[in-house]
């Protein structure tokens, strides 16, 4: 299980900065970090502690003590062992999302009828002429605006 654990810790601790950083369920915490933040230094035992709490506010910073907490779980046992699979699994399908976001977007936020009648010919025309395009702009096959097109002739000759 140690092995496992050790292949989960990066999309766990990944996770957890990205949920402690941007989940609405954590605003109260991102707030008390604000807060805590203006703690002078001369007070170096509560500025210590604070400290956690305070990195809260540089997802860089945070991602140390995240990782930290990750590899704590991996000495909790079994539960720390199915906390740390939980992490992951929801990393790796928020990735997943985000790769195939262009094509299947979560939540769906209009009925499947719209994104029907969004899709038309013409927007596939498009496409279909922008993947077909000489790097220049000029879409393969097309004729020059300067050059009038003649009658049998090929533009690709």
């Amino acid at each position: 299980m140690e092995l496992l654990s050790l292949l989960l810790l990066p999309l766990a601790s990944c996770q957890l900065v990205e949920t402690t950083h941007h989940g609405s369920i954590f605003g109260w915490l991102r707030d008390a970090a604000r807060r805590v933040d203006g703690i002078p230094r001369g007070n170096l035992v509560l500025w210590g502690l604070s400290l956690p709490l305070r990195s809260l506010n540089c997802p860089f910073c945070w991602s140390h003590w995240a990782a930290a907490l990750c590899v704590g779980l991996v000495f909790c046992g079994t539960i720390g062992f199915w906390i740390l699979a939980w992490l992951a699994t929801v990393r790796a399908s928020n990735l997943i999302n985000d790769v195939l976001k262009k094509f299947c977007r979560t939540p769906l936020t209009r009925s499947p009828e719209e994104v029907l009648q969004e899709v038309s010919t013409e927007h596939l025309e498009e496409e279909f002429i922008r993947r077909t395009s000489h790097p220049f702009g000029v879409p393969i096959g097309a004729v020059p605006a300067n050059r009038p097109a003649e009658p049998g002739s090929s533009p690709l000759q």
